[in-house]
């Protein structure tokens, strides 16, 4: 075991107060299954929070041997009070430390501390940034640090309302806040883009649908359209290899074709645009579990009675940006929307510097429901 030292406390149970905690990187089977059972000591099961999916939580983490990344878990009375993953993120000039898959009970924020001391003294001359898990344009992005009262949606996490305080503790700061907008049937105006869809529709713009049979190739048309729309975005990470055939995988569960649009000019795809269910009820009914075929079950039957969904992206090239295509795409979602029975649509998230994605959103009816925050921390060291 690595990093601080662990002080004697009364008792069995983690305490509050400035017990100082132990920390250790997960090596074995059970430190691996003490980091994937902590959620499960943190949230009450009527709680909003819903559990990713086993199976997708062990692709995010991925292999334990995988240089760079370590899964690191403090402890208080030899007992896990709070968990962190960190991994080494380079691409260009970019290089930097990404923290994730943070829980802890509440037990104050030294275990909090301890975790982020462990991270700095291995890195000591990265920035330290998140939570990401463990990339900005994977699921779970961000922390909660508004809207508790509602359960999240599909692919966004929710914490408790304290992790924010913890995190502060350690001496991180805010360093951009990511914004989830709602709509619901009454309020929607996808209805006012009609003009711009005509407009696209004259210059020679078209709307398909995904098609499944094609998910390898229609994932690397996503990825070639979201790497050059979102490339300027704060953050912004290209989807590579790795990310592309996650897509593919979660594409065969997830994705249903009629909510999926791409935006073709000339043969060429210039925009996309995703639309996803809400499974977590599915999920959180099943505890994240997906074993046997009571899940299976569930989920296909389950997935026809989703009436909750989440615009999780639009995107166009740059080099159509002053078009139509934009709206063209949000108003096929709109049109997709009067065939299927819905309760709320999310569009989320959008950066809270993105001025023209957040006045759209307002603009076509949305209220504002939840704000995730991204934190960083400067380097310990100076490169030399």
């Amino acid at each position: 075991m690595v990093g601080g030292v662990r002080l004697e406390g009364q008792g069995d149970l983690p305490q509050k107060g400035p017990l100082v905690s132990l920390v250790a990187e997960v090596k074995s089977k059970s430190q691996f299954r003490e980091f994937l059972e902590l959620p499960n000591q943190v949230y009450r099961a009527d709680s909003p929070y819903c559990p990713p999916l086993d199976v997708h939580l062990k692709m995010m983490l991925g292999s334990l041997k995988q240089p760079e990344k370590h899964l690191l878990v403090a402890y208080q009375n030899a007992l896990p009070v709070a968990r962190m993953g960190i991994k080494r993120h380079r691409h260009g000039d970019y290089d930097a430390l990404h923290f994730g898959f943070y829980e802890s009970m509440e037990v104050g924020p030294e275990p909090t501390k301890a975790l982020m001391e462990e991270a700095r003294s291995r890195y000591p001359d990265l920035p330290l940034r998140g939570p990401y898990q463990f990339r900005m344009e994977d699921p779970f992005t961000g922390l909660l640090v508004e809207g508790f009262e509602s359960e999240p949606q599909f692919f966004l996490s929710y914490n408790q309302p304290y992790y924010d305080e913890y995190i502060q503790a350690t001496g991180m700061k805010g360093a951009m806040d990511l914004y989830t907008y709602e709509f619901t049937p009454d309020r929607v105006n996808l209805d006012r883009l009609a003009p711009q869809h005509e407009q696209a529709v004259e210059q020679g713009f078209q709307i398909r649908n995904l098609s499944m049979p094609k998910i390898a190739q229609e994932a690397k048309h996503m990825a070639e359209i979201f790497n050059d729309a979102l490339s300027d975005n704060w953050g912004f990470e290209v989807l590579e290899k790795d990310q592309i055939n996650d897509l593919i995988t979660l594409g065969f569960l997830f994705l249903d074709p009629r909510l999926v649009f791409f935006a073709v000019k000339d043969g060429r795809q210039v925009g996309c645009a995703i639309i996803l269910p809400n499974f977590n009820p599915i999920i959180k009914s099943a505890g994240g579990k997906a074993v046997g075929p009571t899940f299976l079950w569930n989920f296909l039957r389950g997935r026809r009675r989703i009436d909750s969904f989440r615009c999780y992206a639009i995107g166009v090239r740059k080099e159509f940006r002053k078009s139509p295509v934009s709206s063209m795409l949000a108003h096929a979602v709109g049109q997709a929307l009067k065939t299927i029975p819905w309760k709320v649509l999310e569009m989320s998230w959008i950066l809270a510097n993105n001025r023209a994605m957040n006045l759209m959103a307002i603009g076509l009816g949305g209220r504002r429901a939840k704000t995730y925050r991204v934190y960083e921390m400067d380097p310990l060291t100076s490169k030399t």
